[in-house]
This record gives C-alpha cells, structure tokens and sequence, in this order.
C-alpha cells in the first residue's frame, strides 16, 4: 500500500498508519462493494414521498405507479423498454 503499512494495536485494533507525506486526493486503496442495491429517496418528506431507481431503465419513479410482472420491482411506466430486455 501506497506509504500506509497495515498495523495492530491493543487500543485501536488494526489500521493504516502513514509513514510519509501523503496529497490531498490521493487514492489510497480501492476494492469492489461487498452489497450494492437501488437508493430510495424520500422527496417530500410530508407527502411521504419515496422515488426509486426503476427496475428496467434506472430512472426515477414513484414507489407504488407501476411494477414489473416478472419480479415486482418498482417501474417507470409497465412498458418500459428495459423491462422488455430482462
């Protein structure tokens, strides 16, 4: 690792202890997600307002309009052209 050895203690546990000057920005290390899944975001908080990315097209929609007929996730539209390809 760039200038950061993996280190033990008793008080912290493990972690990255730099041993050199390191920029701002720099990219220390980068790994893949262990879970990835849709962001639902709550746009009006008093209507209780819940947009989601759409199942065949990942554009927004409103939770609860339309659902695709294969696996119930929300959709856009019920003949959205990604739902088509899936």
């Amino acid at each position: 690792m760039y200038g950061c050895p993996l280190t033990k203690s008793d008080e912290i546990g493990r972690h990255f202890v730099a041993t050199k000057t390191i920029e701002k920005d720099t990219i220390l290390f980068s790994e893949n997600p262990l879970v990835i899944g849709p962001k639902w975001n709550l746009v009006d908080y008093e209507q209780r307002s819940t947009v989601v990315p759409c199942v065949g097209c990942f554009t927004d929609c409103q939770l609860g309009q339309f659902y695709c007929e294969l696996c119930r996730w929300p959709a856009c539209k019920p003949d959205c052209p990604g739902l088509l390809s899936t």
